[in-house]
């Protein structure tokens, strides 16, 4: 398994598991996380917790969650919705 250098807590966060959604770019801030899916991976309706904007994806995060808790949220809710 192809794992990216990224860690929280020992967790290393797969890249495989992004590219089984279809994201091609992950974008993290301090109040969101933002995915850009490839041309036609995503469904035509979306969740309320989720923002889109054609192929981007935009979640906003508790205001005092870290990022790896941020990326966390939005993984498991794109796991429900995809």
């Amino acid at each position: 398994m192809n794992e990216s250098k990224v860690k929280d807590g020992g967790q290393p966060i797969s890249s495989m598991a992004t590219r089984a959604c279809g994201i091609m770019r992950l974008d993290v801030g301090p109040e969101a996380v933002a995915a850009t899916f490839l041309p036609g991976r995503l469904r035509k309706s979306i969740t309320k917790s989720l923002h889109r904007d054609g192929d981007r994806v935009v979640f906003v995060s508790r205001a005092n969650a870290k990022p790896f808790e941020r990326i966390n949220d939005f993984l498991e809710i794109l796991d429900e919705w995809l």
